[in-house]
């Protein structure tokens, strides 16, 4: 079994899966939190029908997931050096040429989806990656978290938008980026802020904290719909807005408390 776990390191989305995602309800979250807004927008700002947008995000999801989890194992092994408050999440050995089969795996994942797709023939789609690239090598080499901050905050905001930028037209990244800060990066920032000591927020594990405060988000996301003629911002937002709710409601059914969804993790 140890084996078979280690092996799955090297699958694109195995190594996120395997030190990232503590179990089912992380697996969910990031469905609800991430996937199903890639997918959403990809029907809606891309016009791509619900299920060929399935299949297109998975392509852009594991071509964007094989660059991104080069800076986890980064993380994992010489970021620890260089962190105030470093975390073991991985859990089986890595030798030399572990190290190089994980890169060769996700350096052709990436490269072969991209050239498939006819995105290397895009420069933003070489600054988008050469900019994910300094940034996470900024992030494993800073020690200090106020400093870290920064990258983690543009590294949030790549992994929201990574993979459908470019599957969609390059004119709708402002309102990528728009909608990546209120309805992804900024509840990671602040779970990122807390698991540093850089912020004590109690008030995030009150009953309805994620509900209220996805709420609160709308009125910055209907100024978004107006500004880009777009009901997609304030759909998001409410979408959240719903699915906070029905886990408050289950968590209360289940056991008197109506916690929210797990915090982000990376």
């Amino acid at each position: 079994m140890s084996i078979v776990r280690k092996l799955i390191h090297f699958v694109p989305f195995g190594y996120l899966w395997q030190t990232r995602l503590g179990g089912f309800r992380d697996f969910v979250f990031n469905a609800l939190s991430a996937w199903i807004p890639g997918w959403f927008l990809l029907v809606m700002l891309g016009g791509y029908e619900p299920f060929a947008a399935i299949g297109l995000y998975a392509i852009g999801y594991v071509s964007f997931v094989a660059f991104y989890e080069v800076g986890y194992l980064a993380n994992d092994t010489a970021g620890t050096r260089h962190d105030e408050t470093p975390r073991r999440r991985l859990k089986v050995s890595f030798g030399a040429i572990d190290f190089v089969v994980f890169l060769i795996i996700r350096a052709t994942a990436w490269a072969g989806i991209g050239w498939l797709m006819g995105w290397t023939d895009d420069w933003l789609w070489w600054t988008f990656y050469t900019a994910l690239g300094v940034v996470t090598v900024y992030h494993n080499v800073v020690a200090n978290s106020a400093y870290k901050a920064v990258s983690f905050i543009q590294m949030s905001l790549m992994r929201f938008v990574g993979p459908v930028l470019f599957l969609l037209p390059a004119s709708t990244l402002p309102l990528l980026l728009a909608l990546a800060l209120i309805a992804f990066t900024y509840h990671r920032f602040v779970t990122y802020l807390a698991s540093k000591g850089r912020l004590d927020m109690p008030e995030r594990k009150a009953r309805w904290y994620y509900v209220r405060v996805s709420a609160t988000l709308l009125p910055i996301a209907s100024v978004i719909a107006v500004a880009t003629e777009s009901f997609v911002p304030v759909a998001l937002m409410a979408y959240l807005v719903a699915i906070h709710l029905l886990n408050g409601l289950a968590n209360a059914a289940r056991t008197g408390q109506a916690d929210g969804l797990p915090t982000a993790r990376g």
